[in-house]
């Protein structure tokens, strides 16, 4: 034969592994009933974990964004009594202090 007809080891090894693979993918495969349940039953977790999520997020999301403005009117509304709380004890210094003089 002629050198640039020769094959290297390597090459000739990776032609028979890609051969086998092809191979490996021809060939008819058995499927058996148990292996389809646990597909079919896996991808029906799936989906349902997936309903969920998809339907909770939302809820949860816009459940925090209705009691992050109740709370912040609470918030303003705590702030508006304390200040108002300051503002009279601020008078009852005042007048202690004019009643001193």
């Amino acid at each position: 034969q002629q050198d640039g007809d020769q094959i290297a080891p390597l090459q000739k090894e990776e032609m028979q592994q890609k051969i086998y693979i092809l191979k490996k993918f021809t060939e008819p495969m058995e499927i058996r009933k148990e292996e389809v349940h646990k597909f079919l039953l896996a991808t029906a977790m799936n989906g349902m974990l997936l309903a969920a999520i998809l339907v909770l997020l939302p809820m949860l999301l816009l459940s925090d964004n209705t009691n992050h403005e109740s709370s912040k009117q609470e918030k303003e509304k705590t702030s508006s009594d304390d200040n108002k709380q300051e503002t009279n004890d601020n008078d009852e210094k005042k007048q202690e202090n004019d009643d001193e003089k």
